[in-house]
């Protein structure tokens, strides 16, 4: 299965430090069998990251006041990073 993603905004171009611990942002990844799977927790999000295989959707679902930003996650490293407690980020 191929994913066209073109029509949502890339975590790497968000413009903005983007907030991968943030417990109101949810990450969604779809396998390329189908299988649909969300985290909510950093671990979570982390385990999702570790695992999915690079034909996998992975998404990240970011709430602003008005509405819900979808983004697709691109920068699986920037995302780890961004996941680690701040005192430990290289």
């Amino acid at each position: 299965m191929r994913f066209d993603a073109s029509g949502l905004r890339r975590t790497s171009a968000s413009g903005e430090v983007f907030p991968w611990r943030a417990q109101d942002v949810t990450f969604v990844c779809v396998t390329e069998d189908g299988l649909v799977t969300q985290a909510q927790t950093s671990g979570e999000k982390r385990a999702m990251l570790e695992a999915a295989a690079d034909g996998d959707l992975l998404l990240a679902a970011w709430p602003g006041q008005w509405r819900q930003d979808i983004f697709v996650i691109d920068d699986r490293d920037a995302a780890l990073e961004g996941l680690e407690p701040p005192g430990k980020r290289t």
